[in-house]
């Protein structure tokens, strides 16, 4: 029984070493928000433009909280577009979440066109409309997109064979928050991230005076892009639902020793009754 007690002791140090050692994920975020005057027409007069991007961004915390908890460390970035100015980094680069909760405080819903894809050329140094670049992702950092929008493209530079080719050539998740979300209209962004192996989500359920609901949205959305980020950057660890493969490995390691020192303890027991 003490080499038993002394086995667990040991496997559990170990995980808790591997689970301290576990080197953290490294995810630069792009948040592309339709700027357009459709996304504007449910002012609350608070201090986000509405409630759709209050609910998005005062819980983008939560959002966040989803990705720490699985061991990732995320940078975010704004990109608005279909707005009055055009596409526009509301963000200085990849910023914090606290940082990027405030920098969306600048979304103006002016605009009448809605051209994502373009945005999306214009994030990943594809189509240049500017003298530098956009954006400048980190060295080695995933790079997982979330496109918020609520009507179908009109880009003038872009179509979606040429982004779903620069996000398989750049090995980015697209996602998409539409009305309706898988079963969303808009086909044209719901394909996009099913061949990216990105997810859609419906927009409408950020359409709420609920608290609790924008931050279980915000809270569920950060799980699901965990969930990505975790395979995207280890494939074999897709199945996996713990923050390390490793530690998986010592826990199934610790059952099956405590398992098979439990059987010959019961099989030497009776083989002293006989």
């Amino acid at each position: 029984m003490k080499n038993l007690i002394s086995l667990v002791i040991v496997t559990l140090l170990a995980v808790w070493s591997a689970k301290a050692d576990a080197a953290l994920i490294q995810s630069d975020i792009v948040i592309f928000m339709d700027e357009s005057g459709s996304m504007g027409n449910d002012d609350d007069g608070g201090n986000y433009t509405n409630r759709l991007t209050s609910n998005i961004f005062s819980n983008l915390n939560f959002f966040n909280s989803s990705l720490t908890e699985r061991d990732i460390e995320a940078h975010y970035a704004i990109v608005g577009f279909g707005g009055a100015s055009g596409i526009r980094l509301l963000t200085d680069n990849f910023v914090s979440a606290a940082t990027a909760m405030n920098d969306a405080k600048a979304i103006e819903n002016t605009g009448n066109e809605e051209n994502a894809f373009d945005a999306v050329g214009v994030a990943l140094d594809e189509i240049w409309l500017f003298n530098d670049p956009l954006l400048t992702f980190t060295q080695g950092a995933l790079k997982n997109f979330i496109l918020f929008t609520d009507e179908v493209d009109n880009s003038q530079f872009a179509s979606q064979g040429d982004v779903s080719g620069w996000l398989d050539q750049h090995e980015t998740f697209f996602n998409t928050v539409l009305p309706g979300g898988e079963n969303s209209l808009l086909t044209e962004f719901t394909t996009l991230a099913n061949t990216t192996g990105g997810n859609a989500f419906d927009l409408n359920s950020l359409l709420t005076d609920s608290q609790q609901a924008a931050q279980a949205f915000m809270s569920n959305l950060g799980q699901v892009k965990a969930n990505e980020l975790v395979c995207q950057n280890n494939p074999n660890a897709c199945m996996v639902t713990v923050s390390s493969p490793a530690t998986s490995g010592l826990l199934l390691s610790a059952f099956a020793a405590v398992l098979f020192f439990g059987r010959r303890k019961v099989a030497d027991t009776r083989f002293v009754c006989r």
